[in-house]
């Protein structure tokens, strides 16, 4: 049954063509200071943009939306995500696979993960819950 990739296909399909057609956001973001330094540290080392992406932990509970090989799609699922209060991440291995899995999460119990993927359904995308 191919239904229900089909759909994940046309939809992801849509997303990307209504964030192309979109004018690109206006920052009006002052410019950056850097931090404080905590002994210890290394200060030129950046944090994640999403610190679960880059800690799963193993009892986390994630809801994927899907799994891409561009970079550039899967950027512009999770800012679609995030304009419909979301919160959705990107996060690829390399050296298991080369997909760009776009997830929601992470929760901590699998009630809050199943209602996320059920209001996720409601708004057309077809998610699986992972752990």
């Amino acid at each position: 049954m191919k239904t229900p990739f089909i759909a994940s296909v046309c939809l992801l399909a849509l997303v990307l063509t209504s964030v192309a057609q979109s004018p690109p956001p206006v920052q009006n973001q002052p410019p950056a200071q850097n931090p404080p330094t905590v002994p210890g540290t290394n200060p030129g080392a950046q944090a994640p943009a999403n610190p679960a992406a880059a800690n799963p932990s193993a009892n986390a509970y994630y809801v994927q939306v899907a799994a891409v090989t561009r970079q550039e799609d899967a950027d512009a699922l999770v800012e679609a995500l995030k304009k419909k209060q979301y919160p959705a991440f990107s996060a690829n291995n390399p050296s298991v696979d080369k997909f760009f899995r776009v997830q929601v999460g992470p929760y901590t119990d699998i009630k809050d993960a199943e209602s996320m993927r059920t209001r996720l359904i409601a708004d057309g995308y077809n998610p699986i819950l992972k752990k």
